[in-house]
């Protein structure tokens, strides 16, 4: 259910990336307009509060889409004033990912491209006050014993610290 009123449905879309994403009607790849319909767990993961998510996934689990909502919507509304950092295998990676996914997702969403600052970087992205860091580690990390050296991992840059 979403507000009628614009004080409230900006209420409820700061609190929630889901009714964020799925009010502005947010373009994903393909064309495709984001959407829980099929990927309810997408819901789940991101509305999550952890600093810290791990995700076994197969292919194809949009779990790359939810992460990247979830980094834009908490930066767009201050959750992390220092930013976030995605960790890529390489260069090539933070080169790929920000040509083919991030690129397009800022240009397709008028919502998003708004609150982009231009800082002309691959790697670099400014969201608001606080940036999206893109870096590239040269390493391979063990799975369950295999090699991965494709897995992305995802952090917000601020402290949080607790007395």
């Amino acid at each position: 259910m979403i507000a009628r009123d614009p004080a409230s449905l900006e209420v409820m879309m700061q609190a929630d990336p889901c009714i964020w994403a799925i009010h502005n009607r947010i373009k994903l790849m393909g064309g495709t307009v984001f959407t829980l319909d099929g990927c309810e767990y997408m819901g789940d993961i991101m509305r999550d509060s952890a600093r810290h998510i791990a995700v076994m996934k197969g292919a194809q689990a949009r779990i790359t889409t939810a992460f990247m909502l979830r980094a834009t919507h908490a930066l767009r509304y201050g959750r992390y004033p220092q930013g976030s950092i995605y960790y890529f295998p390489n260069k090539v990676a933070v080169e790929n990912f920000s040509k083919t996914r991030m690129g397009p997702f800022i240009a397709d969403n008028p919502c998003i491209k708004k609150f982009m600052k231009n800082t002309n970087s691959v790697n670099i992205k400014r969201v608001g006050d606080a940036f999206l860091r893109l870096f590239g580690a040269s390493s391979t990390t063990d799975i369950q014993g295999k090699k991965d050296s494709t897995s992305v991992r995802s952090e917000p840059a601020d402290e949080d610290k607790r007395s």
